[in-house]
């Protein structure tokens, strides 16, 4: 009776177990639960790498406010993957969400979990105050670990790219430098005498002319003919010579 009790026990955890099989994955069988955390965190990180190529995984930070909406996934799941609601740069707050396939790729569910992403990198500040035209010395820089969000795309996150510069306007102490508050010193000032030609049916013609506005080479400038006292305009060669691309009546 005992032997009996005992094979039909040892047949019933075999239908079990071949059951289970059949209807769960066999990492869940095992006891084995998703880590969606990890899974979330990973796939967030990689997303603003990729946004932000010069970031690294230790530049990232994904917060997950409501993982646990997770821990009720259909039981039927065998593979989830993650879908970003954002086509552009992932930083803040944001949602991404998951969906829940069976062992056929037959979608079960779906569960929007809340985030927050933050992102650090380097940004060059000034150390003190910058007047209007100075060149910019290593001194007067220093490097910040900061957060992106909410920085412009043109900041300068390198002091190679801003030392020997000029600020185009006043920076007050602890200003965060980008490509439009500074630039290259003109090799073509205000007042400085070129001379301007254009050229006219295969015929180069040069005469003497006064630049109305600074510029570096490749920047359009305005200048003034001095033989005829007509503004025009003109892309800087090099600090002598503008060439004339447009005349003004």
């Amino acid at each position: 009776m005992l032997r009996k009790l005992h094979e039909h026990s040892c047949f019933f955890i075999r239908f079990f177990c071949f059951i289970s099989f059949l209807i769960f994955p066999i990492s869940f069988v095992f006891g084995f639960t998703p880590n969606f955390t990890e899974y979330i965190t990973q796939e967030v990180t990689q997303k603003v790498i990729s946004d932000f190529p010069f970031l690294t995984t230790a530049d990232t930070q994904v917060v997950i406010k409501n993982v646990k909406l997770l821990e009720k996934y259909p039981f039927q799941t065998a593979t989830y993957q993650i879908q970003f609601n954002s086509d552009g740069a992932f930083l803040g707050s944001g949602v991404v969400r998951i969906h829940f396939y069976d062992r056929n790729q037959r979608f079960l569910d779906s569960k929007t979990v809340l985030i927050q992403v933050k992102a650090k990198t380097h940004y060059i500040i000034t150390t003190r105050l910058l007047k209007s035209h100075e060149i910019i010395k290593e001194d007067d820089l220093v490097s910040v670990y900061n957060e992106i969000y909410g920085k412009p795309k043109t900041v300068i996150r390198d002091k190679k790219n801003a030392i020997g510069k000029e600020a185009v306007a006043i920076l007050p102490k602890g200003t965060l430098l980008t490509e439009h508050n500074i630039r290259l010193v003109p090799i073509v000032k205000v007042g400085s005498k070129v001379c301007i030609w254009y050229d006219k049916n295969n015929i180069i013609i040069k005469l003497d002319g006064v630049a109305l506005q600074d510029g570096v080479i490749g920047d359009t400038i305005k200048v003034k003919n001095l033989s005829f006292s007509k503004e025009l305009e003109g892309e800087v060669v090099d600090s002598a010579n503008i060439k004339i691309i447009y005349h003004r009546n």
